[in-house]
């Protein structure tokens, strides 16, 4: 039979009697009192010492810990420190700001009514100069080009449909002329 890390004590109080179980920190006497109900389940009373922080187990009454006491003599486990891995290089779209563009300058010194070089000088110092893609600029300069040429072609067609809207009544004059003499 197992040996009780603890002792049974019954105490009277507003005329019941109560049964205790007492278990006493061996190194430095602190104690405590657990009120036991109903059957006496030796397992729920250690389970409910360790909850309060208590060291207890069968047959080692002697070697009970209060919290207080458990800590100090707890092994503290070491953390290694370890080193990771650099983070990745950010990419150039994220660390570039979207909305600043030298026309977003000349706008807000429009709306300020504040020169725009004291615009472009008070923005460089808070958050410094415009960055952008070498490949973004060369991609807005290409769209540039190509919106300026569909403009050029967008008006020659125009002419171009001018001059048909301009010679459709002299094709029908032609044909309704030729039309007659086949008749």
């Amino acid at each position: 039979m197992l040996k009780l890390p603890y002792s049974l004590q019954s105490a009277c109080s507003d005329g019941q009697r109560r049964t205790f179980a007492h278990v006493v920190c061996g190194q430095c006497d602190a104690y405590q009192d657990h009120a036991l109900t109903g059957v006496h389940n030796p397992e729920m009373v250690l389970k409910h010492m360790r909850r309060l922080g208590w060291t207890v187990d069968f047959g080692r009454a002697r070697h009970n810990r209060c919290p207080a006491c458990s800590d100090s003599r707890r092994k503290r486990s070491k953390v290694d420190l370890m080193t990771t891995k650099a983070a990745a290089p950010a990419l150039a779209a994220a660390t570039m700001p979207r909305d600043l563009t030298p026309d977003s300058d000349r706008r807000v010194a429009e709306e300020s009514k504040v020169p725009a070089a004291c615009v472009v000088r008070l923005r460089e110092l808070a958050y410094g100069p415009i960055r952008s893609d070498p490949e973004l600029e060369a991609l807005r300069r290409d769209l540039d080009a190509l919106a300026a040429r569909a403009k050029t072609l967008s008006a020659q067609l125009g002419d171009v449909n001018q001059g048909i809207a301009d010679l459709m009544p002299r094709l029908h004059a032609v044909e309704a002329r030729l039309a007659g003499k086949a008749a």
